[in-house]
């Protein structure tokens, strides 16, 4: 049979998968039990709703609401789960934001060019993520406690644009994954767009 060509690739998969398990489980790392509760949506979840500004709409029929986690208060997200939706927190992280409360936390030396479209945006040099974490940690940690259930960290595809600095796929996917890291730690799933 024509399947049976295939076995041997499903095979080594499982056993990577499970090499790849056995790891994570033995790693001791307490993200794996947070990761556990992590909202997962279905590739069916159809009607999605994205606002970032203005009064949330929470009229409009959708199972999903994407809105901006400094803009919208608990009370809302609150709301939003009442009427069974998912509410998923929007935040920059790959981009300084001139009128955000936290960008003085963010050293000139990491700051680049605009970004194409937002003249108040900035490029972050994120190879160089470290002097700028706490402010980035703080915004996931926002995000937790006004009870969402996944961020969306936009602004992650710096290596592809012209930001002023040297970024790398490789730079890029390392602080890919550390941001995905912070949510996964504070419960929360990691939306990704563009």
């Amino acid at each position: 049979m024509h399947t049976n060509r295939f076995l041997p690739q499903i095979a080594v998969a499982s056993i990577l998968l499970a090499a790849l398990l056995l790891i994570v489980g033995c790693s001791g790392d307490s993200t794996v039990s947070a990761e556990a509760s992590i909202w997962k949506p279905k590739p069916t979840t159809a009607a999605w709703q994205f606002q970032l500004q203005g009064k949330i709409d929470t009229s409009i029929d959708a199972d999903v609401y994407e809105v901006d986690g400094f803009d919208v208060d608990r009370e809302t997200v609150k709301k939003l789960h009442s009427q069974g939706r998912k509410a998923i927190c929007y935040i920059d992280v790959g981009s300084w934001e001139q009128y955000r409360s936290d960008r003085k936390q963010f050293p000139k030396s990491v700051i680049g060019k605009k970004y194409e479209g937002y003249p108040n945006e900035r490029w972050l040099d994120i190879r160089k993520f470290h002097k700028f974490a706490k402010p980035l940690k703080a915004r996931v940690a926002m995000c937790a406690r006004k009870g969402f259930d996944g961020v969306e960290p936009d602004n992650i595809a710096g290596w592809e644009n012209d930001t002023g600095f040297p970024i790398k796929a490789k730079h890029q996917l390392r602080f890919n994954r550390w941001i995905a890291r912070q949510a996964h730690r504070r419960g929360l799933s990691v939306a990704l767009t563009n």
